[in-house]
């Protein structure tokens, strides 16, 4: 008969009633790691103790699933609100993408001296509350004020169409409405051919009509430039460069009214002032006529 093929030595093992099974190597290295094979549970072949049982059980495995597992559960529970990328969201995002993707950005910045806007407007609010319902605040100066420059400065005004900068006579002024953590741009079209009534009222229309949800798809086409009102917010710095609305080519930042110490003659003075923001395409308006605007304004 064949005799059957001699044993690897690393496998050969002493077989006692009670005691572990492993090969002598793997004895050793169980004694020099100072293991007690007995705590050890064999994978080899007859429950035979090996020595990556050994080794596995002197430095087991880091747990690496556990501890994605771990770090997943807890990012998921820092999470308080999922909100989808869709719908309105969605749009204003793909527009803003579209925006700074396209158009080279660039900001003038500016103080506006507003004493006599202030004895203006405090002079006026009373009799339009009263006798027009309409709560007079400083954007609808500021919107005559952007359709009354656009005829010194007609390039801030234009639309890019394709290879083609399309300059419009009139200026319809989209007015930057929160709705929570949403932002719609109503328009008010024709500013310049009505009075300060009139605009009051119509910002303040689209203004409550944003708010109630009722703006109809037509109120919010038709700008050509675009005014934001930063001063709704109290921040020691109002604002800084806004992203333009394309197809536009050039949005207005008003802040906040706020008492300023100013030399002035040779005097310092304590002066009620506006900070405003000019952001423009480059393409476009370039730093000539985008100053202009600017100092009409």
């Amino acid at each position: 008969a064949q005799a059957d093929p001699l044993p690897d030595p690393e496998l050969v093992s002493i077989k006692s009633p009670g005691k572990p099974l492993a090969t002598p190597l793997v004895k050793r290295i169980a004694r020099e790691e100072g293991v007690d094979l007995s705590l050890i549970t064999p994978t080899g072949p007859g429950g035979r103790i090996t020595k990556k049982d050994v080794l596995a059980y002197v430095k087991p495995a880091p747990p690496v699933q556990q501890a994605t597992v771990t770090a997943s559960t807890a990012a998921q529970d820092e999470i308080i609100e999922v909100i989808p990328l869709s719908g309105t969201r969605k749009v204003i995002a793909d527009n803003m993408v579209q925006s700074v993707q396209t158009a080279p950005h660039y900001t003038i910045d500016a103080e506006v001296d507003c004493t006599r806007l202030v004895v203006l407007r405090d002079k006026l609010k009373a009799d339009f509350k009263e006798l027009h319902g309409v709560d007079l605040t400083y954007v609808p100066f500021v919107v005559k004020a952007i359709a009354l420059a656009v005829n010194d400065v007609p390039l801030v005004n234009a639309t890019v169409r394709g290879d083609k900068i399309l300059v419009q006579k009139v200026a319809h002024v989209g007015v930057a409405v929160a709705k929570e953590d949403l932002l719609f741009v109503p328009v008010v079209q024709q500013p310049i051919a009505k009075t300060l009534l009139e605009v009051a009222r119509d910002v303040m229309e689209v203004a409550t009509m944003v708010r109630d949800e009722s703006l109809s798809l037509n109120q919010l086409a038709g700008s050509t430039i675009t005014l934001t009102n930063m001063g709704i917010v109290d921040l020691g710095s109002d604002g800084g460069t806004s992203v333009i609305n394309p197809p536009e080519v050039a949005v207005v930042c008003m802040g906040r009214v706020r008492e300023r110490v100013v030399p002035k003659d040779g005097e310092v003075i304590i002066q009620p002032s506006m900070r405003m923001l000019f952001t423009y395409d480059h393409r476009v308006v370039m730093g000539l006529p985008g100053a202009k605007f600017a100092e009409r304004m």
